[in-house]
């Protein structure tokens, strides 16, 4: 069921439009984000690299499975898949300074894979990767408010830009753009990216990070 309606969706959406590719030199690069003309990638096991137009600087974290990142003015969110906690660290120092624990009943290995924030209803959001894939709504203490199913069979991270909630999928090879009300799919796109696992936004590009491959990669937002 899910095959087909990937099929479906990819028949009537246009390609997506590659800029340009950079290496990430992050081993295992997991996720991605960009705040304020700044890129941060995140590997597995902690590396981060965080880079602007001039200089890049690279960072060894305390993380042993670290897959998603999201960050705000003052603070660095990283996701633990096997853990299933969210790491609050502060941005400036990159010191730990809180853990939260989201319960998900989930297979270790088939847990958390990415979190974003929605700044329209003031909620963090942390996607599962499969069986099942969910959207698991969070308030600003990391309570659960809701898990939600999606119509997708597998997801690797997920962004919220432009008032939608954007998920890249490593196994189906596909961007989808959903309903932030429903979390419904929209619109969705096949990528040419080898292990495909961040995705994120800057003002006028859709940016993401690939595993096997540290690559990054710049396309034109999709429309």
């Amino acid at each position: 069921m899910f095959i087909l309606y990937n099929i479906i969706l990819l028949f009537f959406t246009n390609p997506l439009i590659l800029i340009e590719k950079k290496p990430s030199n992050v081993k295992e690069s997991s996720a991605i984000f960009w705040e304020n003309k700044n890129l941060y990638v995140l590997g597995d096991s902690g590396q981060l690299l965080i880079s602007d137009n001039k200089t890049s600087s690279y960072f060894a974290l305390d993380f042993e499975d670290s897959e998603g990142i999201y960050v705000n003015d003052e603070h660095i969110f990283v996701i633990e898949e096997r853990s299933r906690k969210v790491v609050i660290l502060k941005k400036e120092t990159l010191k730990k300074i809180a853990e939260k624990h989201i319960p998900f009943s989930g297979r270790l290995n088939r847990g958390f894979e990415g979190i974003t924030y929605n700044t329209n209803s003031k909620e963090f959001l942390v996607i599962t990767e499969e069986n099942p894939c969910q959207i698991i709504r969070l308030d600003k203490d990391f309570n659960v408010i809701a898990y939600h199913d999606l119509q997708i069979s597998e997801a690797s991270d997920l962004a919220f830009f432009k008032n939608d909630i954007w998920v890249i999928s490593d196994v189906n090879a596909t961007i989808y753009k959903l309903d932030s009300n429903n979390f419904n799919v929209k619109e969705s796109w096949a990528i040419n990216v080898l292990n495909p696992e961040g995705i994120t936004f800057s003002e006028n590009q859709m940016i993401v990070v690939s595993d096997n491959l540290e690559k990054i990669y710049y396309y034109e937002i999709p429309q």
